[in-house]
């Protein structure tokens, strides 16, 4: 995987990346699958679960298989359990 360049660091959605994830680890899908899905280099898929880039093929993968209409309502969903981490410093 390349190195990623400071700009892409200060890019970076943290909580939307981390729900991305932990939604997908929960349903034993990884990455690959979806850059392969999407025919597209895991690097990109990656970029995009990250938030450092955009490319509507991959989101429509991740929005389907987590279950969202939108991009708006999967960042919605994963501010609102960043907020219950912050409120009682567990994940639930």
């Amino acid at each position: 995987m390349p190195k990623i360049s400071e700009k892409r660091k200060q890019q970076r959605n943290v909580p939307l990346a981390t729900f991305i994830l932990y939604r997908l680890g929960n349903l034993k899908i990884s990455q690959t699958q979806i850059a392969n899905e999407a025919g597209v280099s895991l690097a990109l898929a990656n970029y995009v679960i990250w938030g450092t880039a955009e490319t509507p093929r991959v989101r429509a993968i991740i929005l389907k298989l987590l279950g969202y209409r939108n991009w708006e309502e999967l960042e919605k969903a994963a501010s609102e359990i960043r907020t219950i981490v912050k409120q009682d410093g567990k994940l639930g």
